[in-house]
């Protein structure tokens, strides 16, 4: 079922971007419309665009026939459980280099600056009711709070448990919902193919368990 989560959005993104406390942070953001409920959920990290020209852009989900390669796994994901897919970055400042979020949050306000958006996705994530969430950055795995890292206290409390039944992390707090930590699925450190397949075959394992009970 699609959602329009643009409203929500705009409502927690704006007074983030007209912050003058953050000004000195990435003022160029990129979110998704709308979002596919009771799907497989990929979660990333944050938007990733060479076009820093529009401060506050908005981009359609294509669920099928994609082109562009990093949402075209999802696809072949869904496609293979039979299950529909969405995606959601946890940031939403498009910034190419993933060292720049380590930079914000070693100076002043910086941590403030990522723990008001973690606390939209966070919204988000719950908003979709995902029946399975795949999380395909290790960044993101922290700011998810399964390996709490550093002082600065930039993380959700999300409590993931390990269920030896199906072979993957519940995540406690959201229902038990099964969770896949995982390389990124493109690219030069992408899973090689053998990876790509068990974690395919897995995924589909763990919905066909949740559908029988």
């Amino acid at each position: 079922m699609t959602y329009n989560i643009e409203q929500i959005i705009l409502t927690k993104l704006k007074p983030i971007i007209d912050n003058p406390a953050y000004k000195e942070f990435p003022n160029c953001f990129a979110y998704p419309r709308t979002i596919e409920k009771k799907s497989i959920l990929f979660v990333g990290i944050n938007p990733s665009s060479s076009n820093q020209q529009i401060p506050l852009d908005s981009y359609q989900l294509k669920l099928s026939g994609n082109d562009h390669s990093y949402f075209k796994r999802f696809e072949d994901i869904s496609t293979y459980c039979d299950t529909p897919w969405t995606h959601l970055d946890l940031l939403f400042f498009k910034e190419t280099n993933q060292n720049t979020i380590y930079e914000i949050l070693s100076k002043s306000n910086g941590a403030n600056y990522i723990w008001e958006q973690l606390q939209l996705s966070d919204t988000l994530i719950k908003e979709s009711e995902p029946k399975i969430i795949i999380v395909r950055n290790a960044l993101a795995r922290t700011l998810l709070g399964f390996d709490k890292q550093g002082d600065n206290n930039v993380w959700l409390d999300y409590n993931f448990e390990f269920d030896d039944e199906i072979g993957t992390y519940r995540c406690k707090n959201m229902n038990n919902i099964p969770v896949f930590f995982s390389s990124m699925l493109t690219g030069q450190r992408a899973l090689d193919n053998g990876s790509y397949e068990r974690l395919k075959w897995h995924i589909r394992r763990t919905l066909l368990i949740l559908a029988q009970k």
